[in-house]
């Protein structure tokens, strides 16, 4: 027979598990897609993106752009920015032993420190999750200004603070699988990346952490759960941003 403290903990397991399950569903509810229509059936492949801005974006030449895209599905959906037909920022491009189930949340950047006259054109985020994709309208950037004295007197920032391109506030995934959860970001000089969890810098043996700042959790265990942050630092300063990781038994 089950004791207190196992129905306790099973208890505490189904809370949680719906508690964040309700979350990301009632964000991917919220989330106005063209060709969505109703609510995700979680069982499936499902992914919806929403990008921030949409329609016409107006920036002076020389100015910092930034376009933000954020994406829910399941799995967790890789993200990607493409200028016309080009891809010009990539994805998790991850290799998941996906045994099960796996939600999570992707928010991604695109940002230009010093705008251009070449940076006009047509911006579409993409979001893959299994066998599902689906893109956003189309944001035409236009810069204005193309004399701007910033470019002709090459003015353009030599250093920036830091700032998050891809990172994820949440992640439910199958005990067992192989976890990878993004963490990039932008900033000159180049930021250092590092993973914290409590306070104590994250160093075990099944984490693998990758040059763009990404942390790989190879076969998730109960143990991994709970929240990470990740921080972004260089001379100008440090950003810094936390990961609600849940490992589950489906």
């Amino acid at each position: 027979m089950f004791g207190f403290g196992k129905i306790y903990f099973w208890v505490l397991h189904v809370y949680i598990l719906y508690t964040y399950i309700k979350q990301l569903k009632c964000e991917a509810n919220a989330i106005p897609m063209i060709g969505l229509k109703g609510n995700v059936d979680l069982k499936k492949d499902w992914v919806r993106a929403h990008h921030t801005h949409g329609g016409t974006k107006t920036v002076v030449s020389g100015s910092r752009l930034e376009l933000e895209c954020d994406s829910v599905g399941g799995p967790m959906p890789e993200v990607e920015w493409w200028k016309g037909h080009i891809p010009i920022t990539q994805g998790l491009q991850e290799d998941n032993k996906i045994k099960g189930f796996g939600l999570g949340k992707v928010v991604s950047r695109y940002i230009v420190d010093c705008a251009a006259p070449e940076d006009e054109g047509k911006y579409t985020c993409k979001a893959y999750a299994g066998g599902e994709s689906i893109a956003t309208p189309p944001t035409l950037v236009v810069v204005e200004g193309a004399e701007s004295a910033l470019l002709n007197t090459g003015a353009c920032p030599t250093q920036v603070a830091p700032r998050f391109t891809m990172f994820t506030s949440m992640t439910l995934q199958d005990i067992g699988n192989n976890v990878r959860v993004p963490c990039r970001a932008h900033g000159l000089p180049r930021p250092r990346v590092y993973w914290t969890k409590d306070g104590v810098l994250v160093n075990k043996p099944r984490f693998v952490f990758h040059e763009n700042g990404d942390m790989e959790i190879s076969n998730l265990q109960w143990a991994d759960m709970g929240t990470y942050t990740c921080v972004a630092e260089n001379s100008l300063g440090k950003e810094s941003t936390s990961t609600f990781i849940y490992p589950m038994k489906t």
